[in-house]
């Protein structure tokens, strides 16, 4: 009999398959949540054949400019980038950060 952990590696591993393989014409834009109500602040757009994310999409705090990344971008970043504060640029930052949080 196989293990939990062993079912989730065969369909994480089974769905990359996919993935890789679906030319991802079907999308759609919805709300990522970290939990139910909880929204993280992004819009996500993934296929709805293979659920794979493809990009991501928010609005700047300071001067609400459209930030659009991929997802490997995403996945990139570390916690001092302004993306991951919604910011599009350094100076964005700084200036909410001086404005609002001092």
């Amino acid at each position: 009999m196989k293990t939990a952990q062993e079912l989730k590696d065969e369909y994480d591993e089974n769905l990359k398959k996919i993935q890789s393989k679906c030319e991802h014409k079907d999308t759609t834009w919805c709300i990522e949540e970290w939990a139910p109500a909880h929204g993280t602040g992004w819009d996500v757009r993934s296929c709805k054949n293979c659920w794979k994310v493809l990009n991501r999409k928010t609005t700047c705090i300071n001067c609400s400019k459209e930030i659009m990344i991929s997802e490997e971008e995403y996945k990139s970043l570390d916690y001092n980038h302004p993306y991951i504060h919604h910011c599009c640029s350094n100076k964005c930052y700084k200036e909410y950060m001086d404005a609002y949080l001092i």
